[in-house]
C-alpha cells in the first residue's frame, strides 16, 4: 500500500479529513489496515486511536498505540542531512501543544483517564484543548477532571472551564462540594459559574436572608459584566424581570461599595428590556460612591443603543444619565403627539421618554438636558455650544430645538443687560432682548448666538401669547 506521504500527513492534520479517513480504515483487513492506521499514529495519534476504536478490536492495533502514548513525552533525537551544506545535524525533539491536545484525546478515547489526569498536571495545555476534552467526559469523570486543572499549573484556565458544562445532577457529590468550598475562598466568580453548573446557586432561596447576603457576596472580586449577572439573576427567578428586580435589591442591601458598581449594570439591563426605573432604584444608585470607566463605556453603549444614533455625535450621555439619580425631586410630563401625559414620580422610564417624546438627536439631548439635575450644573449657553459642536450643527438649530421645547422662566435686568433666568438653569452671558419686563414670567425665544461677544439674542413674549 503506496501513500503520499506529504499529503497524508497534511489530511491527518485537518479536522475535516477524518471522517472520510476513518471511512478508509473501516473499509481495509488484515495487514493493510494495521499498516494504514500505524501510519496516521505517526502523523495524528487522536485520530489513529478513533480509527483503532471504531474497527474491529485488534490486538495487535491496541497494543501499538498504547506502546506509542507510553513513550509520547520521552524525548527524541532527530537526525537530518543538509545538501547544502553536506552535514547532518541532530536535535532534540520537543512535544508542542497540539501534540499534548493529541495525546489527551487518544488516551481517553482508549480509555486510560488516568493518563489525562497525569498530563494536566505534569504539562501546560491550551485551554482550547481541555474544553475540548471537558466536552466527552462523564460526569464523574468532569468532576475530577476540574479538580485536577484547579491543582495543577493550568488552574489560569478554570475561568473557561467552569462554564463549559451544567452537570445538576453532581450537586450533592462530595468532592464537588469540596471544589466549590476551595473556590470560595479563592475565586468568587469561578465559585459562581461552578455552584450555577452544579445546580447549587438557585437553592440558596431555601433560607433566603442567608442565601441573599451570599448572593451578595459573589460579587466580591468577580468581574462586572452583563454575562456574570445574568447568572445570578437566572439563578434567582425563572422570570427574569422579577430576577433583576429582586438583585438589584440584594445588592443594595447587603453589598459593599465596591459590588454596588454592579448597580449600573442592572440599571442598564432594565432600560434595555424596557423594564420600568423607580425612584427607589435612583437612590440606590446615588449611594454609589465612585464608578469606573467600564460602567461608563457599557452606559454610554446600552443608550447608544435606546436612541439608535452615534454616540461620537452626543453630548457625554452618561454624564446625564448618571446625574437623575441625584434629583431629589422627579415630575415629567411626556408629550406625544397633541397628547400630554404625566409620569408618576414613582416611576421614572428613562428608556420610553428617551424613545416616544424626541425625534431627532438634538431633541433628545436637550429633552434629557431639561429633565435632569444636568440643567443645575452647566449653564444653558455652554450647553449650547457644546451640543453645536458635537452634534455637528449650527448654533441657530440648537436654539430653534431650545426655542421649540417652550422653555417658562423669567427676565432679570442689571443696568442696560438683560438675563434670562429659570428654576434650575440659567444663561450664564448676557442676552439682548427687543423687550424686557421685570417680575412677570416669560415665554423666551433665543433667535442666535454672537461668537464675538459671546452673547445670545433672544425675543421674549409674555405667557399669553406664548
Amino acid at each position: 500500500m503506496k501513500l503520499n506521504r506529504n499529503e497524508f500527513r497534511k489530511k491527518c492534520s485537518e479536522e475535516k479529513y477524518y471522517e472520510a479517513l476513518k471511512y478508509m480504515s473501516h473499509t481495509l483487513t488484515g495487514k493493510d489496515r494495521l499498516y494504514f492506521i500505524k501510519q496516521i499514529c505517526k502523523c495524528n495519534i487522536y485520530l489513529g486511536a478513533i480509527c483503532a476504536t471504531t474497527c474491529e478490536y485488534d490486538r495487535e492495533i491496541d497494543k501499538y498505540i498504547r506502546t506509542t502514548l507510553n513513550e509520547f513525552f520521552q524525548e527524541k533525537q532527530i537526525n537530518y542531512h543538509d545538501k547544502q551544506t553536506g552535514q547532518t545535524y541532530s536535535y532534540n525533539k520537543t512535544v508542542s501543544k497540539i501534540e499534548v491536545e493529541r495525546f489527551l484525546l487518544a488516551s481517553y478515547e482508549i480509555g486510560n483517564f488516568k493518563a489525562v489526569i497525569w498530563a494536566i498536571h505534569h504539562y501546560d495545555i491550551n485551554a482550547n484543548s481541555l474544553l475540548k476534552l471537558s466536552q466527552k467526559l462523564s460526569e464523574e469523570e468532569y468532576i475530577e477532571f476540574l479538580i485536577a486543572v484547579s491543582k495543577s499549573a493550568n488552574s489560569n484556565k478554570m475561568m473557561n472551564l467552569c462554564r463549559s458544562r451544567t452537570v445538576p445532577a453532581q450537586k450533592n457529590n462530595e468532592k464537588a462540594k469540596r471544589l466549590l468550598k476551595f473556590y470560595w475562598y479563592e475565586n468568587r466568580q469561578i465559585f459562581t459559574y461552578l455552584a450555577d453548573s452544579f445546580g447549587w446557586l438557585p437553592d440558596l432561596d431555601s433560607n433566603k436572608k442567608y442565601g441573599e447576603m451570599i448572593y451578595a457576596k459573589c460579587f466580591e472580586g468577580s468581574e462586572n459584566s452583563t454575562v456574570f449577572n445574568n447568572v445570578i439573576i437566572n439563578a434567582i427567578d425563572v422570570n427574569y424581570r422579577e430576577g433583576l428586580e429582586r438583585l438589584f435589591r440584594i445588592i443594595d442591601r447587603y453589598g459593599s461599595q465596591e459590588v454596588k458598581k454592579n448597580l449600573y449594570i442592572l440599571f442598564y439591563l432594565k432600560l434595555q428590556n424596557r423594564f420600568p426605573v423607580y425612584k427607589t432604584d435612583y437612590k440606590a444608585l446615588a449611594r454609589v460612591d465612585e464608578i469606573d470607566r467600564r460602567e461608563i463605556h457599557i452606559g454610554a453603549k446600552t443608550i447608544q443603543t435606546l436612541l439608535n444614533t452615534n454616540a461620537s455625535s452626543w453630548i457625554n450621555i452618561f454624564e446625564l444619565v448618571y446625574s437623575f439619580p441625584k434629583m431629589e425631586e422627579i415630575n415629567v410630563v411626556s408629550i406625544k403627539g397633541d397628547e400630554k401625559r404625566k409620569i408618576s414620580r414613582n416611576v421614572y422610564p428613562l428608556n420610553r421618554y428617551l424613545e416616544e417624546y424626541p425625534t431627532t438627536p438634538i431633541q433628545k439631548v436637550v429633552y434629557t438636558y431639561f429633565n435632569s439635575i444636568y440643567g443645575q450644573t452647566v449653564y444653558l449657553d455652554d450647553f449650547v455650544m457644546l451640543v453645536s459642536e458635537l452634534c455637528k450643527v449650527t448654533i441657530a438649530d440648537v436654539c430653534k430645538e431650545i426655542s421649540d421645547y417652550k422653555l417658562i422662566g423669567h427676565v432679570v435686568q442689571s443696568g442696560a443687560i438683560s438675563y434670562f433666568k429659570a428654576d434650575r438653569i440659567m444663561i450664564n452671558r448676557p442676552c439682548s432682548t427687543d423687550r424686557t419686563q421685570i417680575g412677570k414670567n416669560y415665554y423666551l425665544k433665543i433667535d442666535d448666538y454672537d461668537y464675538i461677544t459671546r452673547r445670545f439674542y433672544v425675543s421674549v413674549m409674555d405667557e399669553v401669547k406664548k
